[in-house]
């Protein structure tokens, strides 16, 4: 398993996490002009960053910068910035909360709730770079979520796993966005846990589409060649083509890595695939196919082999200049501060964050919630419905290593880009103000949502109040009953959450507390009036109502 976050300098790597920050610097080896494919890292960067003098004196870029090139400024500045919306990251170290507040403050950001949450550990972790980063890129893309969950975990293939289902199989609330910047090569992860293991993943993230919840992981930084070292060694791609999990999962937007060269307006002028290969052991987008799954129907028509491909989307990871950071783990970021980093777990929060404004506006306009993102990509990058290109192809480049890790400096053959879809960066860049419009334009109305009960109901028959909910489609359903005694003030009871998978209804009871049904028994048993408004909700993941039915008003009598 090996996290997806690279700074700009080799040194020893963790188990998991390849992270190390230090300063940028320009990447001009010989050995890549030797080869005849400079490396895509440069000083830069160019465009124009704002922000505070030692922020942007990081030498990466800033977030006005990259959130322009890619299409969230006209989100944001209309007042989408990710309201009540809930992300969940999945991490393998903690983070230091005063950096993320550092960082906000620098760039004008606003730092949501924070919850960490321990998956097979004792106690939550230290802080280490990879949490640390993933959040201010969050924040940067989606600044007023309503929470975002961290789920920290031990660097081994089983709890990573587990930590990534927690989310979905959590007692609450469900994220409407999983954010994952870690993997491990399919044949390691096969190795570790095996496939049966696999496929409960996959189950739920089969589960997580049908909610309506989108998944994301980073594809990987040693470009097509997926698999590490063995005996140890954590840091060397070996010389094989591979892609990692579970980016190579259907059910997830993958997300590669690129370099962009910027306007003084910070439009993209210019983009390649991210490979610095020639800086030993290698640092490419990953990318190529998966030996674990058959081509997705989305995929359909772009290639003859029939295995599914990674990356879908890429979006800025180069190291150099790469992005603007503020860091002082100690293991990761040695105490720095201010600093530069990147990576593939770098673009993938970016677009968790830009995915959650999405699914903000869909909520708005009571459609469809996001959920996998993949069939809408892949349909709007062929077919742009308003004309306008919704994704910025990159044509230039390859994430291919095998010169760098090989004694012969011969190619892995995989993958280079080229006008379309491709596996060294998918279909490119998102503009991400386009596919919000043009989600928008797609995803059908809600299902409707109604609630029948008799006019009377005993409270000894469920220990509350029991009624039939129907929904015009699959939904997530919910039943509330505000309760009134006399003349008090009333009390809620709420059900449980049920999801239906399609048309159809289920008897759902807002049930009382001990103490409540008590207090319900003795005003009935005093010949007190008792009365329940019933309203039935059509829920998105994160249990926020989307659509409710008409109230019904009944008697509960003795």
């Amino acid at each position: 398993m090996t996290g997806c976050c690279r700074a700009p300098v080799r040194t020893a790597r963790l188990i998991l996490t390849a992270l190390a920050i230090a300063a940028t610097f320009a990447l001009t080896s010989s050995s890549a002009l030797a080869q005849g494919t400079p490396p895509s890292g440069y000083a830069g960067p160019n465009g124009a960053p704002q922000g505070c003098p030692a922020g942007v004196a990081a030498g990466g870029f800033a977030p006005n910068q990259y959130l322009t090139a890619y299409g969230y400024s006209p989100l944001q500045q209309a007042g989408t910035l990710g309201q009540g919306e809930r992300v969940a990251l999945v991490e393998i170290d903690g983070f230091n909360l005063s950096d993320v507040k550092t960082f906000a403050k620098c760039f004008g950001l606003h730092v949501p709730e924070i919850h960490a949450y321990g998956v097979g550990i004792p106690r939550l972790l230290p802080p280490g770079g990879e949490a640390t980063l993933d959040l201010e890129l969050l924040i940067a893309s989606a600044p007023y979520l309503s929470q975002i969950d961290v789920y920290e975990t031990s660097p081994d293939a089983t709890h990573v796993l587990e930590a990534l289902a927690a989310p979905l199989t959590k007692t609450g609330f469900k994220p409407d966005v999983i954010s994952a910047s870690l993997g491990l090569c399919e044949s390691d992860t096969v190795g570790a846990v095996g496939k049966p293991a696999i496929m409960a993943v996959e189950a739920d993230l089969r589960a997580a589409a049908y909610e309506g919840i989108s998944v994301l992981a980073a594809s990987g930084d040693t470009g097509s060649a997926g698999c590490l070292g063995a005996s140890g060694d954590t840091t060397t791609p070996l010389p094989q083509l591979g892609v990692i999990y579970p980016a190579s999962s259907p059910w997830v937007t993958a997300v590669g890595g690129v370099n962009f060269d910027l306007s003084a307006q910070n439009q993209i002028v210019d983009q390649v695939v991210w490979n610095d290969a020639d800086d030993d052991p290698g640092e490419a987008g990953g990318g190529g196919f998966s030996m674990l799954f058959s081509r997705p129907g989305y995929q359909d028509g772009l290639f003859s082999i029939d295995e599914r491909a990674v990356p879908d989307v890429a979006l800025l990871a180069d190291i150099s200049p790469g992005y603007d950071a503020y860091c002082t783990a100690q293991d990761d970021c040695n105490d720095r501060g201010w600093m530069t980093f990147g990576g593939t777990s770098a673009a993938t929060p970016l677009l968790a964050g830009g995915f959650a404004l999405v699914d903000q506006m869909l909520r708005h306009d009571e459609l469809l919630g996001l959920g996998l993102a993949n069939p809408l990509i892949y349909r709007f990058a062929q077919q742009p419905p308003g004309g306008t290109p919704v994704f910025y192809d990159v044509t230039a480049g390859s994430n291919d290593v095998g010169p760098y890790i090989q004694g012969d400096q011969q190619p892995l053959g995989c993958c280079t880009a080229a006008a379309g879809f491709d596996e060294a960066s998918g279909w490119g860049g998102i503009n991400l103000d386009q596919f919000a419009l043009d989600t928008v334009a797609a995803q059908p109305p809600l299902a409707t949502v109604r609630v029948k009960l008799p006019s009377h109901q005993r409270p000894d028959v469920a220990d509350g109040v029991a009624a039939n909910v129907s929904c015009s489609r699959g939904c997530d359903i919910g039943l509330r009953a505000d309760v009134t005694i006399g003349r008090r003030e009333p009390f809620a009871a709420n059900s449980s959450l049920v999801h239906l998978g399609a048309k159809g209804s289920r008897t759902l009871t807002a049930g009382f507390s001990g103490a409540q049904l008590r207090e319900v028994e003795a005003a009935l048993k005093a010949h007190q009036r008792v009365t329940a408004e019933v309203t039935a909700s059509v829920v998105d993941p994160a249990g926020q109502a989307e659509r409710q039915s008409a109230t019904v008003r009944l008697h509960i009598t003795a």
